[in-house]
């Protein structure tokens, strides 16, 4: 191994660490190779200690989150339960009130309105709507279904293949937050308080 001094700098305290492991030796019964060794495997075990505990923390984290993001998600649910239908009237009032195109509203703490979505396909029996790919040449190479052509089909003539599901395009309300906003140093010097 080749250390810069860059690098002996960095393990400055874990060189006098082992410094004071070899001078606590005696050298005569125990050799150099030996105390290398040991060493090393007292290494080798950190990591692998370390690596069993960064695992079950991992574990741990990701059962944290999913149970954090189960709330959050109950907790809007609760909200769209409890208001979202009254939040809702509000919205195609003032979307009426306004007297134009717009599709959206805008409030103190962000906007809400109506987003169109397009025509989603969505196979449900693999098999048959394989098979009906094959039939009317909508499948990809690696036997992938195109489903452009089955959106314009089902849009033109409301045919839906086996063993797909269509969903119609809709108009989806939604209630979007504005994006945060981050200011550079240079902007934020003419800022109160600065």
């Amino acid at each position: 191994m080749n250390d810069t001094p860059t690098d002996l700098a960095e393990i400055g305290e874990a060189v006098q660490a082992i410094q004071a492991a070899f001078d606590g030796i005696d050298v005569v019964e125990t050799s150099l190779p030996e105390f290398f060794m040991r060493e090393h495997r007292n290494v080798q075990a950190r990591y692998a200690a370390l690596d069993a505990e960064y695992a079950l923390r991992k574990k741990s984290l990701e059962e944290d989150y999913k149970g954090f993001q189960a709330e959050i998600k109950a907790t809007e649910r609760a909200l769209f339960w409890f208001k979202g239908r009254e939040f809702k009237e509000l919205v195609d009032l003032d979307l009426e009130n306004q007297k134009g195109k717009t599709r959206s509203v805008k409030y103190w703490g962000g906007k809400a309105g109506y987003r169109k979505t397009g025509t989603r396909i969505e196979v449900v029996n693999q098999a048959k709507a394989t098979q009906w790919a094959l039939d009317n040449n909508c499948v990809r190479a690696l036997g992938v279904i195109r489903t452009t052509p089955i959106k314009e089909l089902f849009e033109s003539e409301g045919i839906i293949p086996d063993g797909c599901h269509v969903w119609p395009a809709e108009d989806k309300f939604y209630p979007a937050l504005p994006k945060p906003r981050v200011f550079s140093s240079s902007l934020a010097k003419g800022l109160p308080g600065e």
